[in-house]
């Protein structure tokens, strides 16, 4: 990720996919220009709109393979800066020529059919639409059929569990303010429920991870609606297809972090994340449960500071037995959840003087803070604190 060449032919691209049938195959839309398309491994593109109106090219927001040859897209028409109508076009032949198959006009009272997601089963594709409509095509997206509808919904992500035929639909609750994301789920596409119901009542789900190593096993991030709350980090874990979640805190990480996106590495069972103002990482599927029971017998913890808020400096006070020093360490975290202070070494740090810097010294600027103390390397307690100078 050090060496990047700029592809000059191709700018403001809004959406691009490669084909999963042909590795040097790409499609990509630009805003106001339409869809482009790469041959060669994204090195030259061109220009692929014949067939799509002028208008439609604005804001083409999804692009997709559903074969080889076959591609659909879906976005919005642009009328005097309106966006109340949208479309699906189809190509047969790697987007050299388009047809319209789909149209719909909100000022009439249609439904909208932006395509936010798109999942194949068998022979049968399944696009879960913006307006909180779920549709299948039994012939390649020639033609589609709505099967379930629920209102004030909008629907963004749709998973589908192959090993145990369940799909998984990611919506936001439109009525709730601000919008609260859920996830339903579906043994076949037609029967839904909610199975988000034991989450915090402020958690909203951003994200759907299935692990394909693991059947069962599926991970939500997301973000609390009231900010943050030390007592309901922002992921959950579920080993039973979504009957049972609990709250986890991911290892190397801040409880303030929220998960924008994540991915299983299924060849290696690692987890490709992205904390909200943050790089990609990449490590081992290692958690820690809030109520891990292994926690709670390492005990009395007593993690604590004092003053509390303080301004020049507070002390970290914690009760934790001899055998569990030595593999143990303190991180302090800024609001934002950046780690700004380690102490590595704590068997003969008790109590620990923290004097208000970071790791090069340099005082830190009033607010608040989070300190987290990783216990045996695997397990973690964590509380806050705060600087008013």
């Amino acid at each position: 990720g050090y060496n990047w060449t700029r592809i000059d032919s191709v700018y403001n691209v809004f959406d691009m996919t490669q084909s999963e049938y042909d590795p040097d195959v790409y499609i990509a839309s630009r805003i106001k220009k339409g869809i482009y398309m790469s041959y060669d491994g994204a090195e030259t593109w061109s220009e692929s709109n014949n067939g799509i109106a002028e208008e439609d090219r604005i804001l083409i927001d999804k692009t997709y393979f559903l074969s080889e040859n076959i591609m659909i897209i879906s976005g919005f028409k642009s009328n005097d800066g309106e966006h109340n109508q949208t479309f699906i076009y189809r190509s047969e032949d790697q987007g050299g020529s388009w047809n319209l198959i789909m149209e719909s006009d909100l000022n009439l009272g249609e439904p909208m059919i932006s395509i936010q997601s798109l999942c194949k089963v068998d022979d049968t594709f399944y696009a879960a639409m913006l307006s909180g409509v779920l549709m299948k095509s039994e012939n390649e997206g020639l033609t589609w059929e709505s099967i379930f509808e629920i209102e004030n919904r909008k629907f963004y992500q749709l998973e589908y569990d192959q090993q145990n035929s369940i799909f998984f639909i990611r919506a936001v609750n439109t009525e709730a303010i601000p919008g609260k994301y859920i996830i339903y789920r579906s043994y076949d596409s037609i029967n839904w429920e909610e199975c988000s119901n034991n989450f915090h009542d402020d958690f909203s789900t951003i994200r759907i991870i299935l692990n394909p190593s693991e059947p069962g096993e599926i991970y939500a991030s997301g973000v609390n609606r009231d900010g943050i709350n030390l007592e309901h980090p922002h992921f959950y874990f579920s080993n039973d297809s979504g009957n049972n979640w609990q709250q986890v805190y991911l290892d190397g990480f801040s409880p303030t972090d929220y998960i924008i996106t994540a991915n299983i590495i299924q060849e290696t069972n690692e987890m490709l994340i992205c904390p909200g103002e943050s790089s990609i990482f990449r490590n081992e599927l290692n958690f820690v449960s809030v109520n891990d029971e292994t926690v709670s017998n390492i005990t009395p913890i007593n993690l604590s500071n004092f003053p509390n808020p303080f301004n020049s400096e507070t002390t970290i006070s914690f009760s934790l037995a001899t055998e569990y020093k030595e593999n143990s360490e303190i991180s302090i975290y800024n609001i934002k959840g950046q780690k700004i202070k380690q102490f590595s070494d704590i068997r003969n740090q008790n109590p620990i003087m923290w004097n208000a810097t970071d790791e090069y010294g340099k005082a830190v600027s009033n607010g608040v803070y989070f300190y987290r103390l990783k216990i045996n390397n695997q397990k973690c307690v964590v509380s806050k604190m705060i600087l008013l100078r």
